[in-house]
């Protein structure tokens, strides 16, 4: 029995971050949980992406190069491939080394 109510006691844990997410999404954009397959977490990583300013995601294109994440050339010779762009959001958020 005391497992199972320690069980119970971290899952209502768990439950107060996610509320707390819930709220802080819905006061910056209210229609953004209900979207489907757009849960709190995924809502607060697209905020926080999008930062202030969500006109600097004019489309799909702005929106993948702001995270990292849009195909840049890789191409030599013959041979044309594509690799992510990792330059974006991942630089800017590592902590900056003082030299």
């Amino acid at each position: 029995m005391p497992i199972a109510r320690r069980v119970q006691h971290l899952s209502d844990e768990v439950k107060e971050p996610t509320r707390r997410t819930t709220r802080a999404v819905r006061s910056c954009r209210p229609q953004m949980p209900d979207l489907i397959g757009v849960g709190p977490d995924s809502a607060a990583v697209l905020l926080i992406a999008a930062g202030d300013n969500p006109d600097r995601t004019t489309d799909e294109a702005a929106f993948a190069a702001l995270c990292g994440v849009s195909p840049v050339e890789q191409s030599s010779g013959k041979t044309h491939r594509r690799r992510l762009n990792r330059g974006a959001t991942a630089k800017r958020t590592l902590p900056s080394t003082a030299s």
